[in-house]
């Protein structure tokens, strides 16, 4: 067949090579239709110079971060978090009371007075049965739960400056679907914290997945992500407070692709990450140009370090052998770690297996505290109240790190919360200090006496926790001036058809204790458990401080009979399955006609309410 018949000889085939170019085309457009189609990622393209958002994990259930092995791993099962509660009826402390109450608070003096009554009233009652102390921390620490495995979470890398000033944050960055701007919560977690580390991915939970906002998670400055991203780390909350309030910067710039899905921005951090929190506020607050609102509409910062030098000082003597051993494990395990990545570490430590807990622990805070003078002394920080002159040695590093001279010049409405028996992060050293000298300012402080370190979410209840921090936030943000609007959906037809089966309706002597959602993998239905306190039932169970003699009845609620957000409407796995209950156990209200809480009364449930922030 000659080349006028359709076909040519190519060369370089090592013998004639025939090409039919009447079959050409076809055959390259049957390779394209048999081809898998590379899927688009329906993540919205939010890069832009110094913010990098990262492919998307193939197991999203796993991480680049190697693990960190803990005594809490060794010794406890992973905690699983469904949003349930637990505690006996207290009508006037059910948690959805109070948050209409702090939705209704018109300025975070008034917010912070409520809940300080609120807790006053109502902590003791709704701890009860509950871990109140070390136990309440080691729920913090085996938190079973991985951010990555939410579809809207992707990974991002941040760099800011340039040269001897560059740094690179890793971080988590949740977006809800849809274009709509909505409020944009900052959080930095504490000390060794990765972004996807139990006490960031309970901030993901609360902030992202039970609410109505956008969430960027970031590592800390000494953490492993963030040692592993620039070989160096970073200790302190001026430092992170000045990256906090440099990236707000750059999300405000004009054209920011982020920013512009960002209505308002609220700074978030627990622990050190709280101390961050506390200077990206007051930093915000005394740098923003004359009559310009700062651009944090609010700061939180939950069991903060006020005092970094003399919380350090005290570590070694915390609060008996076994949490300061807990601490120092984690320390030396998160260095030991971190030893392949830390030129730094390698120079003071040349055998890594060879790592003494005590001392390792002393050379390290006396190391962070000059690595970051060297860093000042090279690229000063810039800032009000530093920037004059960036603290030039050991003894003007540790009092640059006591945040309570400087927190009346906060103007940002900041909202501090800790326990009073909090153990890593003593109150004696920190908000014992700062509480007589904020009041009448900015910034209130809130106690609570149980939790330990950061742990309220499991002793004074998750969707407790989760309400109180969604509140604050939503009543902080311009866009949410006007409130939510509180929607209803009847159920009554579901309670009725239940009956046949073993009726809800409660029977003289009966008394609603509380209500529970749960969700299943693969499920199109929610189902809805009454917990219902009786005299028939004869096994009653004892808790700490009660007994409970309670039955429970159930119903199933179909998906399209609730106001479920579309991104929670497909559980196909167990993550998904937890996401949507905890969502509806922070969500949705089972009232009576009235709309009023069934807590603690045999009134009959006939609705389903919920507050919505379109």
């Amino acid at each position: 067949m000659s080349g006028a018949e359709g076909g040519s000889m190519l060369k370089g085939c090592g013998r004639p090579c025939l090409v039919l170019r009447a079959s050409l085309p076809i055959a390259v457009a049957v390779l394209a239709l048999s081809a898998p189609a590379k899927a688009a990622d329906p993540f919205p393209d939010v890069s832009f110079d110094g913010f990098e958002v990262l492919a998307p994990n193939r197991d999203p259930s796993a991480s680049d971060v190697p693990p960190i092995e803990t005594i809490w791993s060794r010794l406890i099962q992973p905690t699983v978090v469904d949003g349930t509660l637990k505690s006996p009826a207290v009508a006037r402390c059910d948690w959805r009371v109070l948050e209409d109450s702090l939705l209704a608070g018109q300025s975070e003096a008034v917010r912070s007075a409520e809940l300080r009554r609120y807790l006053a009233d109502c902590e003791d009652a709704i701890s009860v049965g509950s871990p109140r102390g070390l136990l309440a921390l080691s729920q913090v620490g085996s938190l079973g739960y991985r951010p990555e495995s939410n579809p809207q979470a992707r990974r991002i890398r941040i760099t800011l400056g340039a040269g001897a000033r560059r740094v690179v944050i890793p971080g988590l960055l949740g977006l809800k679907p849809g274009t709509k701007a909505r409020p944009l919560v900052i959080m930095r977690c504490g000390l060794f914290c990765d972004a996807s580390r139990p006490m960031s991915a309970m901030a993901f939970m609360h902030f992202f997945e039970e609410s109505p906002f956008n969430v960027l998670v970031l590592a800390s400055g000494t953490s492993y992500e963030f040692a592993e991203a620039n070989h160096f780390s970073l200790l302190g909350g001026v430092e992170d407070g000045r990256e906090l309030y440099e990236f707000a910067r750059l999300l405000r710039r004009p054209g920011n692709k982020l920013g512009e899905l960002a209505s308002s921005l609220h700074v978030v951090g627990d622990s050190l990450g709280g101390q961050g929190a506390l200077f990206a506020a007051l930093f915000d607050s005394l740098n923003a140009p004359p009559g310009v609102a700062p651009l944090f509409s609010s700061a939180i910062a939950a069991c903060p370090v006020v005092d970094l030098g003399a919380t350090l000082d005290k570590t070694l003597d915390l609060g008996g052998f076994f949490t300061r051993r807990i601490f120092l494990e984690q320390t030396k395990a998160f260095l030991s770690q971190a030893w392949a990545v830390l030129p730094s570490l390698q120079r003071a430590f040349p055998q890594n297996n060879q790592l003494s807990i005590d001392e390792l622990f002393a050379q390290m805070k006396d190391a962070g505290a000059l690595a970051l003078v060297d860093r000042w002394r090279s690229e000063p920080i810039g800032l009000t109240p530093f920037r004059s002159a960036s603290p030039a040695d050991a003894d003007s590093f540790w009092r640059a790190h006591d945040f309570a001279p400087q927190a009346r010049q906060v103007r940002v409405p900041t909202l501090i919360l800790n326990s009073d028996n909090d153990r890593l992060v003593p109150p004696s050293l920190n908000t014992d200090r700062l509480e007589p000298l904020v009041r009448g300012s900015a910034v209130e402080v809130v106690r609570m006496k149980y939790g330990d370190h950061c742990g309220a979410d499991f002793a004074d209840g998750w969707s407790w926790m989760g309400s109180v921090l969604r509140a604050f936030v939503a009543a902080a943000s311009p866009e949410f001036s006007s409130g939510p609007t509180r929607r209803r959906t009847s159920i009554a037809a579901d309670v009725a058809v239940r009956r046949f089966l073993g009726s809800p309706q409660l029977a003289a002597g009966e008394r609603h204790l509380r209500q529970n959602w749960s969700a299943k993998a693969g499920a199109r239905s929610l189902r809805l458990s009454f917990i219902i306190e009786s005299p028939k039932v004869v096994n009653c169970q004892a808790a700490e401080g009660y007994r409970e003699c309670a039955r429970t009845s159930d119903i199933e609620i179909a998906f399209a009979r609730l106001p479920i957000p579309s991104e929670l409407l497909d559980p196909a796995d167990w993550p998904a399955a937890n996401r949507l209950a905890r969502w509806a156990n922070g969500s949705l209200r089972v009232t009576d006609l009235s709309g009023a809480v069934l807590t603690d009364t045999n009134r009959a449930a006939t609705h389903v309410d919920y507050l919505s922030w379109d």
